[in-house]
């Protein structure tokens, strides 16, 4: 059945609901979002839960679901490259919680992100940690590390001094091959003015 993503969507809540037992119109004490649709799953909100579940939709529009398993995060992503870095950072930020065990009264805020490091502020001290997200979503941590954050501004100017060798060796390089273009096009240009004669 080809169906629109937002009709999809409609349909795979309506299909949930029923599965839970619940009314759309019921919040308390329990409600349910989805809240995204992908090929073969949806991921889904059970009271502030999120789930992740294979689907199937029939021919007459009935859907059939797999066995829930929980997430944390509504996108998930075969590769690290394909996560975004807040979906990055909403499965980093309950995962490093847990590891440096914070508790309620106590904040950690996650700063900035590379594929491999975090750098959070804790009681008004930065950190870096390395990280590891394997295969099956275990993220595993390194040593966190006091840091200092620098943050350097250059101006545009000390940049394209920086930068101006580059610059002019590109702007040659395109001359040179703007030239030889041109060069072609005239050759075709008289060619077909040639043959029209």
């Amino acid at each position: 059945m080809n169906l629109s993503d937002k009709n999809k969507q409609n349909l795979l809540t309506t299909a949930l609901v029923a599965e839970y037992g619940l009314t759309k119109v019921q919040h308390i004490p329990k409600s349910i979002k989805v809240d995204e649709v992908f090929a073969d799953h949806v991921v889904y909100n059970v009271d502030g839960q999120l789930y992740k579940t294979s689907y199937e939709i029939d021919e007459v529009g009935r859907a059939t679901f797999g066995d829930p398993e929980k997430v944390l995060a509504t996108k998930l992503y075969n590769t690290m490259e394909a996560m975004t870095v807040e979906n990055r950072r909403a499965l980093l930020q309950p995962a490093l919680d847990t590891h440096l065990g914070v508790g309620k009264d106590e904040h950690l805020w996650i700063e900035d992100m590379t594929e491999a490091e975090v750098f959070y502020r804790r009681d008004n001290q930065m950190y870096k940690v390395n990280y590891t997200i394997a295969d099956d979503d275990v993220i595993t941590f390194g040593e966190s590390v006091k840091v200092a954050k620098q943050v350097l501004y250059k101006p545009l100017e000390s940049l394209r001094e920086t930068y101006s060798e580059i610059i002019q060796e590109a702007g040659r390089r395109n001359a040179s091959l703007d030239s030889t273009r041109i060069k072609k096009i005239v050759e075709i240009c008289q060619e077909l003015l040639s043959t029209e004669r």
